[in-house]
Formats: C-alpha cells, sequence, structure tokens
C-alpha cells in the first residue's frame, strides 16, 4: 500500500488509511488476529495497535526500530518538540490520546520483538527490543527507559505479565530478517497459534 517513495508520508496518514482496512480484517475474524511487521511496518503496526479499538492477540515486532531510529541523542528536545508520531506513541511528548494508546496497547496477548547485533539498518539495533541511546551514545536497555518505568504507554505493565517476549539472532542482516527460517521457526511460527 505504502511502498518505495510513499512510505515517506506521514505515518499517522499512513495509520489512518491503513485502518480501513485492518478493520475489515478484525469484522471478518472477531476470534482475533495476530500481526507480523518488519521494520518500518512494526512502527506503523504499533500505531495501529495503541490507537484503535482492536482485536490483535500477538504483535511481533520484527527488527523494527520501536524504539526509534537513531535520532540524535544530543538533540532530545528538539525531537520532543517536533516528534508528530513516535514521541507521543512512547509519551515523550503529551499526548491528549495518552491513556487511549495505553488501553488499546494493553489488550495485546504478546508482545514479540525480534533484533539482533548485524542488523544493519536500525541503530542502535537494540531499539527493535525497545532499548536506546542516552546522551553518551549508550544504549540504555528497555527496562530503564524513561518511557518503561513511568509505564506510559503499557509497556512495562505487559512486561510484569511476562507478555513481552524478546528474542535476539545475531548473523541476521536487516533485508534478511522475514526470511531467515531459524528466525521464522524459533521467533514466529510458536506465537501464530
Amino acid at each position: 500500500m505504502f511502498e518505495k517513495l510513499c512510505s515517506l508520508r506521514p505515518m499517522w496518514y499512513q495509520i489512518g488509511k491503513i485502518n480501513e482496512q485492518v478493520r475489515e480484517i478484525m469484522r471478518g475474524h472477531p476470534e482475533g488476529v495476530h500481526f507480523v511487521c518488519y521494520s518500518q511496518g512494526g512502527l506503523l503496526c504499533r500505531g495501529i495497535v495503541s490507537s484503535m479499538n482492536h482485536n490483535v492477540h500477538n504483535f511481533i515486532s520484527l527488527s523494527s526500530p520501536q524504539a526509534g531510529q537513531y535520532g540524535n541523542p544530543h538533540h532530545q528536545t528538539l525531537y520532543r518538540n517536533y516528534s508528530v508520531f513516535l514521541s507521543h506513541l512512547d509519551g515523550s511528548t503529551p499526548s491528549p490520546n495518552m491513556s487511549e494508546y495505553k488501553r488499546n496497547f494493553l489488550k495485546l496477548h504478546r508482545l514479540v520483538l525480534i533484533g539482533g547485533p548485524d542488523d544493519d539498518v536500525v541503530t542502535p539495533w537494540q531499539s527493535s527490543h525497545f532499548s536506546f541511546y542516552d546522551e553518551n551514545e549508550n544504549v540504555v536497555e528497555m527496562k530503564k527507559q524513561k518511557f518503561f518505568q513511568d509505564d506510559s504507554f503499557g509497556l512495562q505493565t505487559l512486561y510484569n505479565k511476562k507478555r513481552v517476549h524478546i528474542h535476539t539472532f545475531p548473523g541476521v542482516v536487516h533485508k534478511k530478517w522475514y526470511a531467515n527460517r531459524t528466525v521464522f521457526n524459533s521467533a514466529i511460527l510458536p506465537y501464530l497459534t
């Protein structure tokens, strides 16, 4: 739907258009659906599960920069002031929709985060596990992130309920995640039943 240059359209615009199709799929499957979302698609899926009343059971995020894609850690104030997407979803920027985002995110049965150190696109690769740089460019793990500690969108709640599953696979470059049989058999297939 949003291939090539169309993927540069604003994220909320893309989510609005995708939501129309997702609603139809969910209506056809009232027993629930799973999301398997790759790279930037993982951010779109996160926006969908946060912003709509959904019946997604498992959200599998495959090499997706859930805590951001590099983003200059020395200019986080600018990020918070001008980001209209990710900073609103993670609570870094106040949003009137934050309680809705959290309520919807907490409907997930499982959140599966997949990434690895040889990903040559997601920077830092640990962003696929909700970790990110501090101002000194040291990677700060998910549990030490402010959005986790504040439980701003429900990540800590899901984690404490053992509904967050983190998988790390070395030796997989970014363009190969979706085709890697080991990744599929170990970290995707078990969550599709």
